[in-house]
């Protein structure tokens, strides 16, 4: 399973377009002033997150706009932070690697017995 490298492109890709949270709230730990403004974010304050927004934002990805599981090459360049689907730094989910095995595990037992071939308008 775990060379299964463009199966996990498509499981996050799929993951970007269709967020399981539409966002991450978490509570400020220190008072933190906005680069460039004059506004600030106090301690005990609660932010949210639209992951989204993030998500789908040109500029992160290669096409924020189109379904492109390439947009997770490396070779891509792609944003690490604007993928959020399950968090990021230290509070990000701790079942993420157990999530990812499990929907390839499903996927395989579903395409097993099936042939997949690339239809002639695909890239």
């Amino acid at each position: 399973l775990s060379r299964l490298k463009y199966m996990e492109m498509f499981i996050n890709e799929s993951l970007r377009h269709s967020p399981l949270l539409p966002s991450l709230d978490r509570e400020c730990t220190k008072n933190y002033k906005v680069p460039g403004t004059n506004f600030v974010i106090e301690k005990g304050m609660m932010v949210s997150i639209h992951t989204a927004a993030i998500e789908t934002a040109e500029g992160n990805f290669m096409e924020a706009g189109a379904f492109q599981p390439e947009n997770f090459l490396a070779q891509n360049s792609p944003n690490k932070f604007a993928f959020l689907s399950f968090g990021q730094g230290p509070r990000n989910c701790i079942g993420m690697r157990y999530a990812i095995l499990t929907m390839k595990v499903g996927l395989v037992s579903m395409l097993r017995g099936h042939k997949v071939i690339k239809g002639a308008d695909m890239p």
